[in-house]
């Protein structure tokens, strides 16, 4: 889901994956980012002392509140860690090293050097409904502390590696995916995919679960889509179990697709420099360049650029008809493939001697 975050300064902003679009009810939640807190939640005090572990994005995760999306992990040092509280302080502006995100559906989540997430929720709020901004804008900003680029991207796993999809809210990065799930690709990452960029580029996998609309629920995998659970009441998306990567295994990143549409499917190159501000544009939140942390923006757009000269990156351009969705899979695993004999081609050419 796209993180609906824009810059700083307490202005609010619509959220629109988390509105129920297709039934036109509920009220959508809106982000805020402090200093400037415009509601007063009521916060329930909290008494806990279950501690549940989980291991996703390469990430130990001991967590005061369930996650069932999650892989579970054994006991073990954990990387972060999740805690429920009572309140949150909103005082001082946002930088890279501590952010506050909240909902007025919600409450808000205070989220610490890449280690640490408070949240704390308005009363009467369910853990389900806090769970899709946790998983999402929180955990993102979170992986971006600890030094990830962070794309709002869907991926899957083909012969080993992993592809991802970019591409506007509504072009299709969960319905690809899932097309070649269908086709036996494992899931690596549906919303939030962290790359780390050296020489090459690395992606993380996340959990096992697919965000779809019905209709494509039922067109890319045969689902029916009365026996899915919706993510919420409150979101007509269903939330749709999927054979995933190892989320502690990391995997190489081979190539980027750019979603666009068009009445014939295709793909095209992307120069460089239109690849660099395609991954850009896609990052989960861009907001976090303009949050005051000149060095920490200026190191993002050098990763950025790197990682536009590490990964193959086309245009993907697909028609609207779910019934091309086959076809759309079968096309992205030619091109993958079709670049790596090419690429054994390259490696194999003996040297020339003069």
């Amino acid at each position: 889901m796209p993180p609906g975050l824009g810059p700083p300064g307490g202005r609010v902003y619509n959220t629109a994956p988390f509105e129920d679009r297709r039934k036109g009810g509920g009220s959508p939640l809106a982000v805020v980012l402090f200093p400037d807190f415009p509601f007063s939640p009521t916060f329930h005090q909290v008494a806990s002392s279950s501690v549940y572990r989980y291991l996703t994005y390469g990430l130990r995760i001991d967590s005061d509140v369930q996650l069932p999306e999650l892989a579970r992990a054994s006991r073990g040092t954990p990387d972060v860690r999740i805690v429920r509280t009572d309140c949150l302080n909103p005082d001082g502006p946002p930088s890279s090293a501590t952010r506050t995100l909240s909902w007025e559906s919600v409450g808000a989540f205070q989220v610490s050097g890449g280690q640490r997430i408070e949240m704390s929720l308005n009363a009467g709020t369910d853990e389900a409904l806090a769970r899709l901004p946790l998983l999402g804008p929180v955990i993102g900003t979170l992986l971006r502390q600890r030094g990830h680029l962070v794309l709002h991207a869907s991926s899957v796993a083909i012969d080993g590696r992993a592809v991802a999809f970019i591409g506007h809210k509504g072009f299709g990065k969960s319905t690809t995916a899932a097309s070649l799930q269908a086709r036996g690709h494992p899931l690596v990452a549906d919303d939030v995919l962290p790359v780390t960029v050296n020489g090459s580029a690395v992606v993380w996998p996340g959990y096992p679960q697919l965000k779809l609309w019905p209709e494509a629920a039922e067109a890319a995998l045969g689902d029916d889509p009365e026996r899915l659970q919706n993510l919420h009441d409150r979101v007509s998306k269903k939330g749709r179990t999927a054979r995933g990567a190892p989320p502690g295994v990391p995997l190489s990143l081979d190539a980027v697709y750019v979603l666009d549409r068009g009445e014939t499917l295709q793909v095209t190159k992307r120069s460089k420099t239109t690849a660099f501000l395609e991954l850009l544009r896609h990052t989960y939140a861009p907001d976090q360049l303009h949050d005051g942390d000149d060095a920490a923006a200026a190191d993002c757009l050098k990763q950025y650029t790197a990682l536009a000269e590490a990964v193959a990156v086309r245009t993907l351009i697909r028609p609207r008809d779910l019934r091309s969705l086959d076809a759309l899979a079968r096309l992205v695993e030619r091109d993958v493939r079709r670049r790596d004999e090419s690429a054994r081609e390259v490696r194999t050419v003996p040297p020339v001697h003069g």
